[in-house]
């Protein structure tokens, strides 16, 4: 458990272990006062309340919903993201979440794949940008088949290939002019 001070976002992060997990948590705070207050906290319930920190599926009586929506937020609230690494992931999902969201997860087809990686690809974003994004559902089914969540996961389609453009500097007489 400590108190750090971040100067690229200058905020002050307090961090500690779950002692459940794990796990390294933590939370931003604007002001050192602030921070400092959390982290008493923090070191108050890590003594007294412990169960504080049980992962919350062992808090709360388990609810049966397999969609791929529920399961997404599940692995949201276990890697436990930033905020700029939530947005990321969160932009990567609007597309499958709006087509295949409520969808059990068990019944996910490749054709259900193959349909979200056409509508990401009629958007008009670059081919890295599919891939992406793409990935991202990835990532999500095989953290789904990992906890048994899944059975065995479908097969995905080809994601589109890309190419980065090469940057070419300017030379010294463009960058005189």
């Amino acid at each position: 458990m400590a108190i750090q001070y971040r100067k690229k976002y200058g905020t002050w992060r307090v961090y500690w272990k779950n002692p459940y997990t794990g796990r390294q948590q933590s939370r931003s705070f604007q002001t050192e006062e602030e921070a400092k207050k959390h982290n008493a906290l923090i070191a108050f319930q890590l003594q007294y309340e412990k169960e504080r920190f049980l992962p919350s599926d062992e808090q709360e009586p388990k609810k049966e919903d397999n969609s791929l929506e529920a399961t997404f937020y599940s692995y949201l609230r276990e890697k436990q993201f930033g905020k700029k690494s939530l947005a990321f992931q969160l932009d990567g999902m609007k597309t499958p979440l709006l087509l295949i969201g409520r969808k059990r997860i068990d019944s996910i087809t490749s054709q259900d794949l193959a349909k979200v990686m056409q509508a990401e690809m009629t958007k008009g974003v670059s081919g890295r940008t599919v891939y992406s994004r793409v990935g991202r559902l990835y990532t999500l089914l095989r953290w789904a088949y990992k906890r048994g969540m899944l059975n065995a996961l479908p097969r995905f389609p080809e994601r589109p290939s890309y190419h980065s453009q090469k940057f070419v500097p300017p030379s010294e007489e463009e960058l005189a002019r």
